[in-house]
């Protein structure tokens, strides 16, 4: 889902028009960047936790001539998925047939 389907897909469920699901989604993202920029953990209930997480330097090899080199620290943005949302991606098994037979 692009950014276009996302908005179309909300002026649909909120049955509003693009306009506004437009301004509405914008807003919603700029709070959760600017709450991410802060260093603060955005929590929404049912899907997850998005969090700013920092990796220190280190050294790495250039693949093309082996020579090593300093990777510097970074911040980066990493997301932590609810139970119940990790549950959905991924249903449990049906019980096969052998399994049945034998209960």
């Amino acid at each position: 889902m692009n950014f276009g389907e996302l908005i179309e897909d909300v002026a649909v469920r909120s049955k509003t028009s693009m306009g506004s699901a437009k301004a509405n989604v914008e807003t919603v993202i700029g709070a959760i960047r600017d709450a991410l920029l802060r260093g603060e953990e955005v929590r929404i209930a049912g899907l997850g936790t998005l969090f700013v997480a920092s990796r220190a330097a280190m050294r790495g090899r250039n693949l093309r001539t082996g020579k090593p080199l300093e990777i510097p620290a970074q911040r980066g943005l990493k997301f932590r998925p609810t139970a119940a949302f990790k549950a959905g991606l991924n249903p449990p098994a049906p019980a096969s047939a052998e399994k049945r037979k034998r209960a």
